[in-house]
């Protein structure tokens, strides 16, 4: 165990150490686990990185396909809903132009409020997205790694089942 583990729990009791109550948990956590009906809780490794797969050396690949998922990394959160009012004729109004100024603005705002809400749940949805593109991505990469290693071992098995050619041909009668 590292050394935070083993520092983590500290007993003063002569009886107990905490060593045994470690024991104890995962001794109930393997019974747990091993009781009928459990489902054990699998988390994506993958959402947590946010780095887009860079084109790889070793292998031939897409250009167009790095280069959508570069950009589609770089602006997927990329959202400007600032309020942008032109100005109106009616708000030179001395009285009234004041006022119509204040209502407009702020049905703008309430209008962006609800925009802004969805475009949050846009921007999450992108997100998931691109990583999950960037995770297909690298798993592609890593396939074409193995085909192209099982293809190597096939043709290296091809070669050594074939006979050498000198002494599959017939010999010569006459």
């Amino acid at each position: 165990m590292t050394q935070l583990a083993d520092d983590f729990l500290e007993l003063h009791d002569d009886q107990v150490s905490a060593a045994d109550l470690q024991a104890q948990v995962q001794a109930r956590l393997a019974a747990r686990r091993a009781a009928p009906g459990y489902a054990p809780q699998q988390f994506a490794s993958y959402i947590t990185s946010d780095t887009c797969p860079t084109p790889p050396d070793d292998l031939p690949y897409a250009f167009g396909l790095y280069h959508h998922l570069q950009r589609a990394n770089d602006i997927y959160s990329q959202a400007d809903t600032a309020p942008v009012l032109a100005p109106s004729p009616a708000t030179r109004l001395p009285l009234l132009g004041r006022l119509w100024q204040l209502i407009r603005g702020e049905t703008h705002n309430l209008i962006l409020f609800y925009v802004n809400r969805s475009l949050a749940h846009q921007v999450s949805v992108n997100r998931h997205l691109v990583q999950t593109l960037n995770e297909l991505t690298r798993q592609n990469e890593a396939q074409q790694r193995a085909i192209i290693a099982l293809q190597a071992q096939v043709a290296a098995r091809q070669a050594q089942e074939q006979p050498p050619a000198a002494a599959s041909a017939p010999p010569p009668t006459g």
